[in-house]
């Protein structure tokens, strides 16, 4: 039982990793304007062709950064060239500079928390360690979201469009950003890291259950 707890803990820790990357992270509610304004001059038309009168170009899609990297590679942006630090820094993206640093610097503080956690939980069987671990992965988590929200309000506030965003000027001209936030991949990291410390809290009472049950029949 004591190697099935440390593998389950550790299964849980590592887990918190892969979604950082292949969960559903970031929400984000757009509309496509130049639809909304051909709908609305076709009295519908474009809406009833695809299901929906009303519908003025709205959409809501959940990425994970996997996705995010696969699309932003798609829209051309080379992620080599951009961190070499030879090509020159698009002057809108310098807004983003001092917001984004603490995103990383908590978003990389949870993941080695969670490392941390993982091998810590195959390493020993003291559980103290992992559920102070898992409680500050989640401090971690709730200072990231923080830091998310800050960074993408001049999106929000459209300070910034995507088209400036991605240095795509007719981007911007047809679409525009209403909500971006963390989501689902956010709430299972938290999620995760709160089944370390109830599965801790729950083997320690049953152990202690155990050893009263022990003691009593050797009484």
């Amino acid at each position: 039982m004591k190697i099935v707890d440390r593998i389950v803990c550790a299964l849980l820790s590592f887990g918190v990793i892969l979604a950082a990357f292949f969960a559903p992270l970031i929400h984000w509610l757009y509309q496509i304007t130049v639809y909304g304004l051909a709908n609305g001059l076709l009295g519908g038309v474009t809406g009833e062709y695809i299901g929906n009168a009303n519908d003025q170009g709205w959409t809501e899609d959940d990425y994970s950064l996997y996705n995010i990297y696969k699309l932003l590679k798609d829209f051309g942006v080379d992620f080599k060239e951009l961190f070499s630090g030879n090509k020159e820094l698009n002057p809108n993206l310098e807004i983003f500079v001092p917001l984004i640093k603490p995103v990383l610097v908590f978003f990389a503080i949870t993941l080695v928390i969670a490392l941390a956690t993982g091998i810590v939980s195959l390493a020993s069987k003291a559980k103290t360690p992992r559920m102070i671990l898992s409680g500050a992965g989640i401090v971690s988590l709730v200072f990231l979201k923080s830091s998310f929200d800050k960074l993408v309000l001049p999106i929000i506030e459209g300070k910034v469009t995507l088209g400036s965003l991605l240095d795509i000027p007719w981007l911007g001209m047809i679409s525009k950003i209403e909500v971006i936030n963390l989501s689902g991949g956010w709430v299972m990291m938290i999620m995760l890291f709160a089944a370390v410390i109830l599965w801790n809290i729950s083997y320690i009472l049953t152990s202690d259950e155990k050893n009263k049950a022990m003691m009593k029949k050797g009484k």
